[in-house]
């Protein structure tokens, strides 16, 4: 007879599928066993691969015998059959001890029922049935009358005696669960970067560490976490474990579990905000994180539609009463843009912040940035159709957009050195200083045209777009107020996490203040127009239209370069602080 090769004893028939190979059943196995004996817990019953490989034994088997007893191989993969089936036993014989240990909690929890094959279901029954039987034959009966009746009564109540005296165990308390805290090891199929342990020393530290593929296969080595860590990993990380783990399709198919304040970076921490914060993970679980119920989720909408909107409004603006081509119109064409880029660049942050603690810090850098913009482009439509009469030609108009340009740039390298500091205190208070000195700048012309509209005044420094002013004035004081005393949430933790916190009404109003600032804004470009070449001079000075384009274009340049600086500074830090935690 012909020799026996590798592939006549594993294939089994003709029927196999395409998609997976006897070896790929093989190594399901051997993974499943591994995670198995490993594992604390109950894992989810691998039947599938169980029965397939029981199937592909009997053919093996029934190759075997059609070969000559005196092949050399026939002992051989006589052999790995006994290590196949001594895998399937152990398998198996591993799920039974700890059903027989952990029967009751099994069966009183409906998640942990699922797990059961339902010969293991049935198994389990009847053996916690035995089991309180044997406990009544042994124990009960010799017990007095008084425990008889209180075992009846603990029957009902599904409560186990203990004494005599009626005194009973709850079955909560009388149920063995496994212990979640056992250490395991774990190592990565996927590079998994920004992965966050908490510190098991109880002092809320966290730490990031980057879990390499590559280096586990190189260097043969594998990490020890405790289990309970585990099941934040597997939904965030893409980490499959080598010793303890679920396939990689069926937790592609749930959801991100969402994580309490003290399983995140403290960079992520909001006070007030107990739960719903988005674990780390890849972009596409950032993704569909914005349709969960988690606290960036309205953070993100709130700027992402209003930002679609004005993106249409700028490119609606060829063909209207605004052509882009007319110089008079560049500077709240300038002011459009910003509009536009800080609500995008605000819920890009919001939604990719929480793929790692280093792309949060970046992502916020860049929001710093647009926000910064954003003063820019007031401060220049302001000087072009908002500035009072009484103010026009004069050293402090003159002034006025250079100054807009240096606080920009100074208003972002104070936020962005906010991150750096220690204190939440002096953080809070660097980031104020960089805002509000901008907004006073921008806004005191504005304010002062404003002030000086009374009974007597002239009817230039009275224009209908006062009142959309004074709207978006009061709704960013209001959202100025609320965010910086971190209320209602403040009041209430846990009780806003999703809706309804001091930085969802942040958002809110600040719209509503660009919205209302934009209609005030096109108002104010009318009647600039409408009137007198004195007032359009102002509007369509050369120096301004340099401003609303070259200007902005350099503020541009010049912000990058910072968030760039502080990108790189907040990485060496980030890894020098690393560094001093593992010495440590």
């Amino acid at each position: 007879m012909a020799g026996l090769d590798d592939e006549d004893i594993i294939d089994g028939s003709d029927e196999e599928q395409e998609d997976i190979t006897p070896a790929d059943i093989l190594h399901k196995l051997k993974q499943s066993w591994i995670d198995e004996t490993r594992c604390p817990e109950l894992l989810e019953y691998d039947g599938d691969v169980v029965d397939c490989m029981l199937d592909q034994i009997h053919q093996m088997e029934a190759n075997l015998r059609r070969v000559s007893k005196t092949d050399f191989k026939i002992s051989i993969h006589k052999m790995e059959v006994d290590r196949i089936r001594y895998m399937i036993a152990s398998y198996l014989r591993c799920r039974l001890q700890k059903i027989e240990l952990y029967h009751r909690y099994l069966l009183s929890n409906e998640e942990q029922r699922r797990r059961l094959s339902p010969a293991e279901l049935k198994f389990a029954t009847e053996f916690q049935a035995s089991h309180e039987a044997h406990f009544r034959e042994v124990a009960l009966r010799h017990m007095p009358s008084s425990g008889a009746a209180a075992h009846s009564q603990a029957e009902s109540e599904s409560e186990v005696p203990l004494s005599g005296e009626g005194s009973r165990l709850q079955a909560a308390e009388a149920t063995v669960a496994p212990s979640l805290d056992t250490h395991v090891y774990l190592r990565a199929a996927t590079d998994c970067p920004g992965v966050l342990i908490t510190d098991e020393a109880g002092d809320s530290r966290t730490e990031e560490v980057d879990l390499s593929s590559e280096r586990c296969r190189r260097q043969r080595s594998a990490a020890m976490i405790r289990y309970s860590a585990l099941e934040r990993l597997q939904h965030t990380s893409g980490v499959v474990r080598q010793y303890v783990r679920r396939a990689a399709g069926q937790v592609g198919r749930h959801s991100p579990r969402l994580l309490s304040v003290h399983e995140v970076a403290a960079v992520h921490r909001e006070p007030g905000i107990i739960s719903g914060y988005v674990p780390h993970g890849s972009s596409w679980t950032c993704v569909r994180s914005l349709f969960l119920p988690t606290n960036e989720t309205v953070n993100f909408w709130t700027h992402f539609l209003p930002a679609l909107y004005f993106v249409w409004r700028l490119a609606s603006l060829p063909g209207s009463s605004l052509e882009p081509a007319d110089p008079f119109t560049w500077p709240f064409v300038c002011y459009l843009f910003t509009c536009c880029l800080y609500p995008l660049v605000s819920s890009g942050a919001h939604a990719f912040s929480p793929i790692s603690v280093k792309a949060a810090h970046v992502g916020f850098f860049v929001d710093y940035a647009a926000v910064s913009m954003f003063g820019y482009g007031v401060g220049v439509m302001y000087r072009a159709y908002c500035f009072p009469r009484r103010l026009l030609n004069s050293a402090y108009s003159d002034w006025f957009v250079c100054v807009c340009f240096a606080n920009t740039c100074l208003s972002t390298a104070l936020a962005c050195l906010s991150r750096f500091l220690r204190r939440s205190r002096w953080r809070k208070r660097c980031r104020v200083l960089a805002y509000l000195v901008p907004y006073l700048w921008d806004h005191a012309p504005l304010l002062l045209r404003v002030l000086d509209c009374g009974p007597e005044a002239d009817r230039d420094d009275c224009r209908p777009s006062d009142a959309y002013h004074l709207h978006q004035l009061g709704a960013f004081l209001a959202g100025s107020l609320l965010y910086s005393t971190h209320w209602p949430e403040r009041i209430a933790p846990g009780t806003f996490d999703v809706i309804g916190h001091s930085h969802n009404l942040l958002h809110v109003l600040s719209i509503y203040a660009t919205y209302q600032q934009m209609s005030g804004g096109l108002l104010d470009l009318e009647a600039v127009r409408s009137h007198g070449a004195g007032l359009v001079e102002g509007a369509a000075d050369r120096h301004l239209q340099l401003w609303a384009t070259w200007g902005a274009l350099a503020a541009i340049v010049v912000n990058l370069a910072i968030v760039a600086v502080s990108v790189v500074a907040m990485f060496r830090k980030v890894k020098r602080e690393h560094e001093e935690d593992k010495r440590q």
